[in-house]
């Protein structure tokens, strides 16, 4: 489906549209409608509305034509996510517990005509996270038994369904000193502040000095073991050799290809092949085949074959799924359609066949044929619902959500059971990947771009491709073992560039194996005499961001400007923490004028749509410099420190002496037994701008 936005003055997204069809064009099934109350004569229907706090963050989604749910989101001072809706989803008093008071009649709140939440959950870091801005915090609980973190790790959640027979739940979690999730407990009396973890839902990890997983326990509800595994490895190296499984999971060996990819689950009788790219070919169960699976020349899924069955998945040309057909014996079918919006939203799940010769379907209406996704914190989908409302309750004007899906997580991503259901066979789970739950009969294996995850264990299939840069994790370990409070980023890794050339440059770069993305700061139109042609030390200040083809034209930019042109790899920062400070930036700054007068001339803007004002450039303030090396320290990496005590008397102000700083830190790596804090990547950079995007 092509997506029509709609962006308000800063360039945020503010509503999606997506084409409807219709029998004829007499017949129009629902038109969009235009501030002034006509009507567009092309048919769209609305998919989502995004509206935005002040300093520009996220504050309500709002999801479907009929107004079928509304999500509401409220922060900490840092910028943290504390609410997604509030701590509970409902007990008969929306004012005690919704942000957005959807479905309210009392008191006339603006949200009434839309369906009551239908998932919701509250984050804690510590007891003094948060503090609203005027009225009463009655959104959020403060559980005193969580132990206080003040990193940005989660001490607990919430997860709550307005779905029958699942209670809402407190998950309070333990961590060692490396921030790796060591357990967790829960409560169901989310209500009560002072209640204490129990054992219901629990899980406990231990791990050896590689960073694999060495014991996995999860209980159930009623506290039995569900899983209870302990792993041995292979000697020099992080594979796999067996299991010992006393409950819940086969006992059995694995072996892997000469690479590390597994090849074989003796427990599960499985047997796997790997094409050249190191993406899974075929797999087989007990000796038959089970699924086969092909690729784009980009890596994309393009087949998945299991049984009689054949989905074909097609692309844009950024990698998105846009549309997955579905072939049964002879018959074809238009299977699923997703839908964006700021980005995957849902599914139009309409089953349609495709006739002998043509590609367009004539149906009568499409609503409820829609699936929109509800996520948490980490993209997790914890719900689905149709895209339409049914009565709250008998002679209630108040409505409430069709709720298709609902999935509660153990860490990892293992589903939890009784919090789990999955009527309406929704494609995406865990991180808001794909899950191929026909090889192990349950939602256990996510499909990430580079990486098949075992969610029973807690591990991936394959080596990381990045492995030979992150030394001291396991090379199978999924997100470090930090899997409350942080995603797997599939490959992203963040770098540092300077440019020496005259004034020099500095600016920061986060990549994956197929994208890129760029964050510069610079001056913009300030002090600029006419007759040099240079600007002075202080103006206006833009920061700028660039993606895909625009940050690799603008990285080949760089490298062409003269030899002394670097690119350094920081492992340790974390890239999800630098997109965030800078993205943070990007909110609160102000939008750019598209035409900039220039000589008395006006000329169209060339970083308009990339750009934001924030603040005043100053050459011995807050510049390039000073901003890249802050953005590597709010993701964990502080230039100064990791050099000192040979800090350049004048401090880190230019270029030159952030090449100072990075050399110094080079040469102490390099006498050092210690894992490098800092990789020169110059050659690799410059060969992967050239290719083309």
């Amino acid at each position: 489906m092509v997506t029509n936005y709609k962006h308000n003055t800063l360039n945020q997204i503010t509503s999606s549209y997506q084409p409807d069809h219709y029998t004829s064009a007499s017949a129009p099934i629902k038109l969009r409608p235009e501030p002034s109350g006509s009507t567009y004569t092309t048919m769209e229907r609305l998919e989502s509305s995004y509206f935005y706090l002040p300093n520009g963050m996220l504050s309500r989604v709002e999801l479907g034509q009929k107004n079928v749910q509304g999500t509401d989101y409220a922060y900490t001072l840092q910028g943290w996510l504390k609410d997604i809706n509030g701590y509970k989803t409902d007990d008969g008093n929306l004012a005690s517990c919704d942000i957005g008071r959807d479905g309210q009649l009392s008191g006339s709140t603006v949200n009434a005509e839309f369906c009551r939440d239908a998932f919701s959950s509250m984050l804690q870091y510590h007891q003094s996270d948060y503090r609203p801005i005027s009225g009463n915090n009655y959104f959020n609980k403060i559980y005193s038994a969580a132990v206080p973190l003040f990193n940005g790790n989660i001490s607990a959640l919430t997860t709550d369904y307005l779905t029958t027979g699942i209670y809402p739940l407190v998950k309070f979690f333990r961590y060692d000193k490396l921030n790796r999730i060591k357990g967790m407990k829960t409560n169901t009396n989310v209500g009560d502040p002072q209640c204490l973890p129990f054992f219901a839902y629990s899980t406990y990890y231990t791990y050896d000095y590689n960073g694999n997983l060495d014991t996995l326990i999860r209980y159930d509800n009623e506290t039995n073991e569900l899983h209870y595994i302990e792993y041995e490895y292979l000697s020099g190296n992080n594979r796999l050799d067996s299991i010992t499984a006393w409950w819940g999971l086969n006992t059995g060996g694995y072996r892997y290809d000469a690479i590390g990819n597994l090849i074989r689950d003796n427990g599960e009788g499985l047997d796997i092949s790997w094409n050249a790219a190191g993406k899974v070919d075929t797999i087989w169960k007990n000796g038959n085949v089970l699924s086969t699976f092909r690729y784009s020349a980009t890596g994309q899924r393009q087949m998945k074959k299991t049984g009689y069955n054949t989905c074909y998945y097609i692309h844009d040309a950024s990698g998105n799924v846009m549309c997955i057909y579905k072939q049964s014996g002879t018959s074809l079918y238009m299977e699923e359609q997703p839908i964006y919006g700021s980005k995957r939203i849902g599914e139009y799940k309409r089953r349609m066949q495709i006739p002998s010769g043509t590609l367009r379907p004539d149906f009568m209406g499409t609503i409820g044929y829609r699936q929109y996704e509800l996520t948490d914190h980490l993209g997790n989908v914890m719900a689905t619902i149709l895209d339409r409302r049914q009565p709250y309750s008998s002679g209630d004007n108040t409505y409430k959500p069709y709720t298709i899906s609902s999935t509660d997580y153990y860490p990892f991503g293992y589903p939890i059971p009784n919090r789990s259901t999955n009527i309406g066979g929704y494609r995406y789970f865990f991180n808001g990947q794909e899950s191929d739950n026909e090889i192990f009969g349950e939602v256990a294996l996510h499909a990430f771009e580079f990486r098949m995850h075992d969610a029973r264990l807690g591990r991936f299939w394959s080596v990381d491709p990045l492995a030979a840069k992150y030394p001291w994790n396991s090379t199978y370990a999924f997100c470090e073992n930090t899997p409350i409070w942080a995603r797997e980023l599939e490959g992203l890794e963040a770098l540092l560039f300077v440019e020496n050339e005259g004034t020099g440059h500095v600016f920061v770069g986060v990549f994956t194996e197929k994208d890129v993305r760029v964050y510069t700061y610079g001056r913009y139109l300030g002090s600029y005499s006419p007759s040099s042609g240079q600007y002075g030390p202080l103006g206006d200040a833009v920061l700028i961001k660039y993606d895909g083809a625009k940050a690799q034209e603008y990285i080949r930019d760089h490298f062409n400007k003269g030899t002394s042109a670097k690119a350094y790899l920081i492992p340790s920062a974390k890239p999800d923490k630098i997109i965030s400070y800078y993205e943070n930036l990007l909110n609160n700054g102000d939008p750019l004028p598209k035409y900039i007068e220039k000589n008395g001339e006006f000329k169209e803007n060339p970083y308009y749509g990339y750009g934001k004002y924030v603040g005043i450039y100053a050459l011995l303030g807050r510049s390039c410099v000073t901003l890249s090396t802050n953005g590597l320290e709010e993701g964990g990496f502080d230039l100064k420190k990791e050099a000192f005590p040979q800090i350049p008397p004048s401090g880190i102000i230019s270029p030159s002496n952030v090449q100072l700083m990075i050399d110094i830190i080079m040469s102490k790596d390099a006498s050092s037994d210690s894992n490098p804090r800092i990789y020169d990547c110059s050659k690799e950079i410059k060969e992967n701008a050239e290719r083309d995007y």
